[in-house]
């Protein structure tokens, strides 16, 4: 999170000094390791990242006071990386048609849903002897969906990315990765990024991107184009969303949340960010 000034303490009477009263020569010849939060009674220790848009930032690992603005929730870098290795494992393009694919599955009307679940037990009942007198799906992917999108749909390819929609996750999901399928219901941006409500089903998680995420020379594309989220939920309501990540528990409010590592694993109304950022300029 940015922070716009900081508090210097050198001497016996701390100052707060704001962006302009720092280079980065300077920062280093005499500010590093003495910033802290502006915050009365707030002990975090804050950096300065120099560059086009300069500004202070908290030190990695040192936590806020409870009551302090601009507190957030760390997590550790050994809980992130296993969740980034399972994805990595997860080709880029099977990650992508899965986005595909669950955009398909939120978006079709309930006649549909109804025909690809029997399907499904078509499929099953095809592949159990026992339950092959079950036959009332016969013919119906030709007349609801084309070949090709009955195919991705039914399709099972290597490792299992489950798609689950909002209303479908508890407390059993916490550490698992899965795709994610519900419809905006609020965004709050927070600098280079934001934190998104996104809703399905009368209930609701926060889809956040964290520190990991910003930092990923990957991303880097994605940062700062938020806003266009909030431009179009301003244009109309219902905007689907679709994200790979992992649900977690927020250890402060007990609630679940999904954290999202990679800008091409999250898309809204079936765009990445930055296609929708161009649309919104």
């Amino acid at each position: 999170m940015r922070i716009p000034e900081a508090r210097l303490n050198i001497s016996s009477n701390p100052t707060l000094i704001s962006l302009s009263d720092v280079s980065r020569e300077k920062y280093y010849k005499e500010f590093r390791g003495n910033l802290y939060c502006p915050t009365p009674n707030c002990n975090a220790k804050l950096i300065y990242s120099s560059g086009t848009k300069s500004h202070f930032r908290t030190w990695k690992y040192n936590s806020h006071a409870d009551n302090c603005k601009y507190g957030f929730v760390h997590y550790s870098v050994e809980n992130e990386r296993p969740t980034v290795d399972v994805m990595v494992g997860i080709e880029f393009e099977r990650r992508q048609k899965a986005l595909n694919e669950a955009y398909t599955i939120l978006t079709m009307s309930e006649e549909e849903e109804t025909s690809l679940n029997q399907i499904k037990v078509q499929n099953v009942s095809n592949r159990n002897p026992k339950q092959r007198k079950r036959k009332e799906s016969q013919g119906i992917q030709l007349t609801l969906f084309d070949e090709q999108t009955a195919r991705q749909l039914l399709k099972r390819r290597g490792p299992n990315l489950k798609k689950r929609k909002v209303s479908q996750l508890d407390s059993s999901h916490v550490g698992k990765t899965c795709l994610l399928m519900g419809y905006v219901k609020r965004i709050k941006l927070q600098d280079e990024v934001a934190n998104i409500t996104v809703l399905e089903d009368q209930k609701d998680i926060k889809v956040v991107f964290e520190e990991a995420f910003i930092k990923d020379p990957s991303n880097r594309t994605y940062l700062y184009k938020f806003d266009a989220i909030e431009k179009l939920l301003k244009h109309r309501p219902n905007i689907p969303f679709t994200g790979i990540g992992q649900v977690r528990q927020n250890s402060k409010t007990q609630e679940l949340e999904f954290a999202i590592f990679f800008g091409t694993d999250f898309r809204i109304d079936n765009m990445h960010l930055h296609s929708l950022a161009v649309q919104m300029m």
